[in-house]
């Protein structure tokens, strides 16, 4: 588990003497990275921690082999920053969306850059251990972070990073103290070796060849004579049996066996070792140096944890038996990082699977796909077990292989007894697969069997959700009782109920009227803001607000359009901002508000550039059609419709922007290529704009060859009314102002 924390670190050994030498380098420096890069044992961290004792504004995180997921490490770094500075939650919502780009690293970087851009004075983050991270993606998103932000870091690590150039280092951007400016030189050594004999500390300092830590062990083992002949990790192992061996039998056997732990908190030690002397043990080995703190946790000094840990591994059973208390407790407490960590570490593979897949879905919603991907590789030919597989075929998703995706639920769900939660749920993945692939018949029949074997609620509500929305794409007759599906599953479950209302709206479209569907959804406005997941939120907003422009309640929709466009921004959910702003422009279009419907179609425009999204270049192009329509009536009014001629082109966006544009030409007088697209319009699709837009289309058409009288109007408006569509009419005598001549007083009513 990644921990930050703003304390100081203690030194690693009690005989640790201050080093001038180095802090008065550091105290000179005008670097916006300080890189401290040397082997184990070089007194980086502790370097570190003295240089930063006395200051205020400083934050501590300490990497973890999970930490190499760009997800992991981005929300580490934002934990800790928020130490210093104000924080959104905009990250941690961009990590939940549901697929994201196969190399975040620069768009995360921008994230956290954009909240940190007002960095205190004097405040620094120290990324200690940052060699347990440093993967490629990892190295590049530090690398962005630092171009894009002032954050100062103190970077403590094994190996150089890649971001760390020459350039940078000449130019004072970044200074590096490594092996060599952190050896002890004579006189730091003989500070450490106080009370030692001539001769032992004239062959330590000859075989530790400046080595901090293997100095320190060597006054902590107080040996007078040393074998000349052992140096480098040798002559470590050497010293830390002598440490060990000094230590009382209780005091051994504690070390030996909590150093399989990856921290050392007092009741974990209690609980897993069952050892009720674990705090006063843990304490007298802080006060010696033995065990250090920082991240927040305490820690055997690396090296010495690995000695430990080899000691353990001769004791087989111990380990096993100690694993499966440690693996349990942590998996209790949902601490999955340190549950794999212990069942890898003692090479319990089939343990270790089982964290993986326990822990999948928690992993998948905070963005670690990485770190799944990890976890499913070292589980070797453990990873081929159904609940393995499962997280795979969830990490295949999130990486947009769906095709691999559908076919590794698709196994799973065959091979699960018909009982087992496992099968519902591979079923829901494989339907997942499917919807996200276009083959809305595939996800349907998933989502149909998801649902008959599932045995949780959150299942049977993903079951029906998925099974409805497959149900209307296809246009099925049976969506009523999809409905009812859904509506039985949801419960009093908040995201779950707003599903219900935004799929009660879909199938009202689908029907043509939107008749009674605002007295059931306004109620659950307020309650999308406490959805959990914010993506169901923003849809739900975004498809409100549409829904009261097609009413012809442009204020009530304005509202709710600029709700999700600032959900959208502060959720940081890139690819659903433009379609709420293209609810909040519609919007403003309606009202006439001509400043704000013009700036937000240029802020669409923008964003139909970058993403190049068929559906929202469409959504676009209508905007912009409703804007002209509402400033200048059909004059200069030409709809661009060739940009839109290719087979993917989604069918309703495209069948409203061709019934819209049929009236518009059908006011300049161009009947034929009007009646063209109205036909092409209500073969595409027969939601309730397009059938609304028909119908006002035919009375224009109708006007046209001979003015038709005010009852007409009258009739086609209480249509209108009774399919609570009103707004069709507004787009419609924009374009042609002949109907709005003839309508007879008070038949508009309020809204238009």
């Amino acid at each position: 588990m990644e921990t930050s924390d703003r304390q100081a670190l203690p030194p690693l050994f009690p005989r640790h003497v201050r080093r001038p030498r180095l802090t008065r380098l550091l105290d000179e420096t005008k670097a916006q990275v300080i890189v401290l890069t040397a082997p184990a044992g070089y007194g980086k961290t502790t370097l570190a921690a003295e240089w930063l004792q006395q200051r205020e504004n400083v934050a501590w995180y300490r990497a973890t082999e999970a930490s190499a997921d760009v997800a992991a490490f981005a929300a580490g770094i934002a934990r800790s920053a928020r130490r210093l500075v104000r924080i959104s939650d905009r990250l941690d919502h961009a990590l939940k969306l549901p697929s994201i780009p196969t190399d975040p690293s620069r768009r995360l970087a921008e994230i956290i850059a954009d909240d940190i851009s007002a960095w205190p004075d004097g405040a620094w983050i120290v990324v200690d251990d940052y060699h347990l991270a440093a993967s490629r993606i990892v190295e590049e998103f530090l690398k962005w972070l630092i171009a894009f932000s002032p954050v100062q870091l103190v970077v403590t690590t094994r190996r150089r990073p890649s971001w760390l150039t020459a350039r940078h280092l000449m130019h004072g951007h970044m200074l590096e103290l490594n092996r060599t400016q952190l050896a002890l030189r004579p006189h730091e050594a003989a500070e450490v070796l106080k009370g030692l004999s001539r001769a032992a500390v004239r062959t330590l300092l000859d075989s530790a060849e400046g080595w901090p830590a293997l100095i320190g062990l060597g006054a902590l083992a107080a040996q007078t004579a040393l074998p000349e002949e052992e140096v480098g990790s040798v002559l470590f192992t050497y010293l830390a049996e002598e440490i060990l061996r000094s230590e009382e039998e209780a005091a051994q056997q504690f070390m030996v066996m909590a150093a399989l732990l990856p921290t050392l908190d007092p009741d974990s030690c209690r609980t897993i070792l069952d050892d009720p002397r674990a705090d006063a043990i843990l304490r007298d080995l802080s006060s010696r140096g033995l065990v250090h703190r920082f991240g927040g946790s305490d820690h055997f000094h690396p090296l010495l944890r690995e000695f430990l840990i080899q000691k353990l591994a001769e004791r087989p059973g111990t380990m096993q038996q100690l694993t499966k208390r440690a693996t349990r407790y942590f998996r209790e407490r949902r601490a999955w990082d340190e549950a794999f960590a212990v069942a890898v570490s003692a090479s319990e593979l089939g343990e270790a699977a089982e964290i993986v897949g326990q822990a999948a879905t928690e992993l998948l919603k905070a963005g670690r796909v990485e770190t799944l991907e990890r976890w499913l590789m070292l589980c070797g030919p453990a990873s081929f077990q159904p609940v393995t597989r499962i997280a795979q075929a969830g990490a295949l998703i999130r990486r947009g292989r769906l095709a691999e995706a559908r076919a590794v639920a698709e196994e799973v769900a065959i091979a699960a007894d018909a009982d087992s939660s496992l099968r519902s749920r591979a079923l829901l993945l494989a339907g997942q697969a499917s919807h996200l692939a276009s083959d809305y018949e595939a996800a349907f029949n998933y989502h149909t069997r998801a649902h008959g074997v599932a045995k949780e609620q959150l299942d049977l509500i993903e079951a029906s959700w998925g099974a409805l929305i497959a149900a209307v794409e296809l246009d099925r007759d049976d969506l009523d009782f999809h409905f009812e599906s859904l509506v039985g599953a949801a419960g009093t479950e908040p995201d779950a109920r707003v599903r219900v209302e935004i799929a009660r709206l879909m199938i009202s479209d689908r029907r043509g009227s939107l008749a009674g569907v605002w007295s059931h959804a306004h109620s659950t406005v307020d309650l999308a803001h406490y959805a959990d997941d914010p993506m169901i939120a923003s849809n739900a907003l975004i498809n409100f607000a549409s829904a009261n422009s097609l009413r012809g309640e442009f204020g009530i929709a304005q509202a709710l359009a600029e709700q999700a466009v600032m959900l959208t921004r502060s959720k940081d959910l890139d690819f659903a901002v433009g379609f709420a702003l293209a609810a909040r422009g519609e919007a403003e279009a309606g009202l006439r508000d001509a400043v704000r419907s013009h700036e937000t179609a240029e802020e669409m425009q923008a964003l139909v550039v970058f993403h190049e999204d068929p559906q929202l270049a469409i959504d676009h192009e209508v905007l912009r059609l409703k804007i002209a329509l509402a400033f200048r009536g059909q004059e200069g009014v030409i709809p661009n419709l060739d940009a839109f001629r290719y087979p993917d082109v989604p069918s309703n966006p495209y069948a409203e922007l061709l019934a819209l544009s049929a009236i518009v030409f059908a006011a300049r007088g161009e009947v034929d290529v009007a009646h063209e697209l109205k036909s092409r319009s209500i073969s595409l699709a027969r939601t309730a704009a397009v059938v609304h837009l028909a119908a006002c289309f035919d009375l224009v058409a109708a006007d046209l060859r001979s003015p038709v009288a005010g009852d007409e109007i009258s009739t086609l408006l209480r249509t209108l009314e009774a399919a609570d569509c009103l707004g069709c009419f507004v787009w419609a005598y924009r374009a042609y102002p002949n109907l709005l001549v003839r309508v007879e007083p008070g038949s508009l009513g309020a809204r238009i």
